[in-house]
């Protein structure tokens, strides 16, 4: 599978929307503003803009992950084997 196949593949995998969702409670959660969140994450303020109104169109799962690393948030990634034969699936679980 060539990379650009497999990055369209793990996009549809990976949960964006919680990902986002989880950027933005820990925004909230340390009383940041956009301008500020968006130095801590390098990334601009017209983006952070984008992603608190939701658009996350152009917001990839791992510069999500990114996001979350800068804001202090460990994430974690399990991978384990099945006992059935259903197909996998992908899960956000905050502790």
């Amino acid at each position: 599978m060539s990379p650009r196949k497999s990055r369209t593949l793990a996009e549809k995998v990976i949960p964006r929307p919680q990902l986002a969702a989880e950027v933005l409670r820990r925004i909230a959660r340390r009383n940041l503003t956009q301008a500020r969140a968006a130095e801590i994450v390098n990334d601009s303020p017209s983006q952070m803009c984008l992603l608190a109104g939701g658009q996350i169109d152009g917001f990839s799962a791992e510069r999500l992950i990114r996001m979350l690393t800068l804001l202090g948030v460990d994430v974690d990634i399990v991978v384990r084997e099945r006992s059935d034969t259903v197909a996998g699936q992908v899960r956000i679980r905050r502790r």
